[in-house]
This record gives C-alpha cells, structure tokens and sequence, in this order.
C-alpha cells in the first residue's frame, strides 16, 4: 500500500545467459554472476538473490555441473564449488589453474568430471581442494598434437567411450576409450575424421544415428562391402573393396630420441556372421 519514494523494478539482462536448476532453485547465469531464484519458486528472483564470483580480466563462467553431491562451477581459468542452500551457501575454489573452455565438452563417467580446457583435457577426480593440481589430472598429454582446440565442441557417450566433436568443416571426432585399460593408467585416444559432416546426432536404444540432406545414417556401422568369400576375386572386386586410411600419430612415438622403433601391433574391428577375408597392406613412415 506504499505509494512514496518507489523505484520502478528493473529486470534482469538475460543477453547470453545460461540456466540450470541447483537444489529447489532456479538459477540463471552470465559472466561472473548467479542469479538465485526464490525457493520452490522459479518466477521470482528478488534483486538480493545472486553470487558473484572474483573472476579476473574477461574470464566468465561457462558451465554448472552436480557432482558428488555439490555443484562444481567451471570458468574459462578455475574451478569453484558450492554447497549448501541460498541464501547459506559455501563458495570454495577447487583449482585456481585450470578451467574449462567449452561446456559442450564436460562429461560424467566413472566418477569423474571431463572437460576441455587451453592445454587439452583433464579430469577432476575430486570435489575438495588439494595442493598443486592434484584433484584435476592431464588425460590426453600423449596425443596433444593430434587435436585442435579451437571452435565450438560437442560431446557424447557412446558404447563406453567418450566422443569429443570438433564443429567445423571436417567435423574431426576424438574418441577416448575410458574402460580399455593400458599400463600405466592410460586409456586409448583416436582421432576419426570424416568426408561427410552430420547436420545433427541422437541415440536412440544405445544406437546413434545422424540424418543429413544426403541420407539417414547410423553412427559407426563402418563399410559393409567387404571383398566377396571367393576363391579367385576379380580385379575390380579388389578395387572396389579396398579402403586406404592414413594413421597419424603424435611425434613422440617415431621421431626422437634416435633409437630404434617397432611398429608392433594394429587392431581392426569387424562385425559380421561369416568368415571374411582381410588383406591388409601397412607402410610406415
């Protein structure tokens, strides 16, 4: 009933701003702000209801992800963590060296974060504060000059593999294979590449499937027309049933140091119900 010395309510700028649910509210964010909806209530946000994060120079939040039981908050250059209910909330910085530069690449698997960040991807492990960098770990430092980390990323689960998509013109795929385990901790790295870019990708029934103008497509059948069971094949069934694919691999492997090198093994996956011939002939450079 207060008519007298009021200001008129100015809304909230929504350019560029991301959402998400956190406990029993709704939550807006941009830049280094979160805006707080009332509790239960996600029409209202009173002016009192944000955080704002002491980010430095331009970075800028870009993703909000739960995990264990808190939600760990990712900038371009840190990582933060917030616990309890607004208005009792904990802010607490995870990593103050490592943040992640694209939410599409953020993923949940084994217990673990993985995001894309400047030096390649990493993994956080834990949702507390270490020293040094022990809570996040380095995952791809053995293929780090085999993918770009530049333009706009999208990623997915698909058959216990993660699959990183570069949105560009070739639409390179990173695979990482999180559940074949190598020595040493390491897990299996591919880069696909590919002639024709999908316009969109869903899954249904564990499958993934993409439609573009030119058909409709499921993701990872591999060729179908591998060279007929016969005993003497023609020279056209030769030609059309093989496949030249170049293999690239970081310098370390071939290059220095000086000593000797051993190409050891190369592993081909099919699947089919009858017995199928391959010819495979390899030359390394």
């Amino acid at each position: 009933g207060v008519t007298e010395n009021l200001e008129p309510i100015k809304g909230l700028d929504l350019t560029n701003v991301k959402i998400t649910s956190m406990n029993n509210n709704l939550v807006i964010y941009s830049g280094n702000t979160l805006w707080y909806s009332v509790e239960g209530n996600p029409n209202y946000f009173p002016y009192k209801n944000y955080v704002q994060l002491p980010l430095i120079g331009n970075d800028e939040i870009v993703s909000i992800n739960y995990f264990r039981g808190t939600y760990m908050v990712f900038t371009r250059e840190r990582i933060y963590r917030i616990s309890g209910y607004f208005p009792d909330i904990t802010v607490t910085l995870i990593n103050d060296a490592i943040g992640c530069i694209d939410a599409g690449s953020i993923r949940s698997f084994n217990n673990t974060l993985v995001f894309l960040t400047y030096d390649g991807l990493y993994r956080l492990k834990q949702n507390y504060y270490l020293e040094g960098l022990e809570n996040v770990e380095k995952i791809d430092d053995k293929i780090n000059n085999l993918f770009q980390r530049r333009g706009k990323f999208e990623s997915i689960l698909y058959k216990e593999t993660y699959l990183l998509f570069v949105d560009g013109e070739s639409f390179d795929t990173l695979k990482y294979y999180y559940n074949i385990n190598l020595p040493n901790g390491y897990h299996p790295f591919t880069v696909d590449k590919y002639a024709i870019k999908p316009t969109n990708l869903f899954k249904v029934n564990g499958e993934m499937y993409s439609i573009t103008s030119q058909g409709f497509y499921k993701y990872d059948e591999g060729y179908t027309d591998f060279l007929p069971n016969v005993v003497l094949p023609t020279t056209q069934q030769y030609l059309d049933s093989t496949y030249r694919v170049r293999i690239a691999t970081p310098n370390m492997l071939f290059a220095h140091p000086t000593h000797d090198k051993k190409f050891k093994n190369m592993f081909i996956k099919t699947h089919t119900v009858d017995n199928i011939p391959l010819y495979i002939t390899t030359y390394v450079n």
